[in-house]
């Protein structure tokens, strides 16, 4: 990887002529996250997709475990974003020259973060239950933004790089340095929205009615980003867990045909 470490990922060989499929985990995850190996497995071995699901390192070399919130935590956005753009070059190393970037919860934000510089091969973005870090959390009832006030306070006294505890995604105690936590919490609402707006690539957030961790507002303005399609899947949640998954198949498969077709 860029940052020199090594990094693993599952390959399933497809149908020729069909685009590729990079599935990206949410935070702190693995590609084995259910809801990213069940999409995977059934792209691959029911719909013909070839598919990769990257492990991102979170700055462990050749991390394959998920990460507790209280783990020690070194890695930060711009990490992550420099390994998605390595797993694209590695799909173009072997003749794919179609990439559609497929992202589950934070790994939808990392994606978004990616796609103002991606490469000409990616032809659509897929943001499953797609969220943000900072203030606006229902699940922490705006408690980050009492850490992003104390990180910058840390950062002023000059103790960046000192370890200590702040909420993040549904991490209540995630102990890392207020100069990491930031680079995640400067991806709050108003930039997600700003670099989906300014995406070169084609946009489609899939987010499930009973989804409840940012609220119906953050639905809202995602649905008026003008380049972005909308897509409600009533009943399913955040994991798209049980009957879910199969309409969740469905909707990204419909979206893959586009790009099989040239559409």
């Amino acid at each position: 990887m860029p940052n020199g470490l090594l990094a693993n990922a599952g390959y399933l060989e497809g149908e020729p002529g069909r685009p590729a499929v990079l599935v990206l985990h949410g935070f702190l995850q693995t590609q084995d996250f259910p809801t990213v190996r069940r999409l995977a497995d059934s792209l691959n071995e029911e719909l013909g997709y070839p598919v990769l699901t990257p492990t991102l390192t979170l700055s462990i070399s050749d991390r394959r475990s998920s990460l507790a919130c209280e783990a020690v935590q070194r890695h930060d956005m711009e990490e992550a974003v420099a390994e998605i753009g390595a797993w694209v070059k590695w799909l173009k190393e072997r003749g794919h020259r179609r990439i559609v970037l497929v992202g589950h919860s934070t790994g939808s934000v990392m994606i978004a973060a990616y796609l103002p510089r991606a490469a000409p091969e990616v032809k659509h973005a897929i943001l499953i239950s797609l969220t943000h870090f900072g203030p606006g959390q229902a699940v922490f009832r705006n408690e980050a933004n009492g850490g992003v006030q104390r990180a910058r306070k840390i950062m002023r006294e000059g103790k960046g790089k000192e370890l200590g505890n702040f909420p993040i995604a549904y991490c209540r105690r995630y102990v890392t340095t207020a100069e990491k936590i930031l680079g995640y919490y400067t991806w709050d609402e108003a930039r997600v929205l700003e670099a989906l707006a300014h995406s070169p690539v084609p946009m489609t957030a899939i987010i499930g009615s009973e989804d409840h961790r940012m609220g119906t507002n953050w639905t809202t303005a995602i649905g008026r980003i003008p380049k972005l399609e909308m897509r409600i899947i009533e009943g399913a949640d955040h994991f798209f867990d049980a009957e879910h998954e199969f309409s969740l198949l469905d909707a990204i498969d419909e979206l893959l045909q586009r790009v099989t077709n040239g559409r």
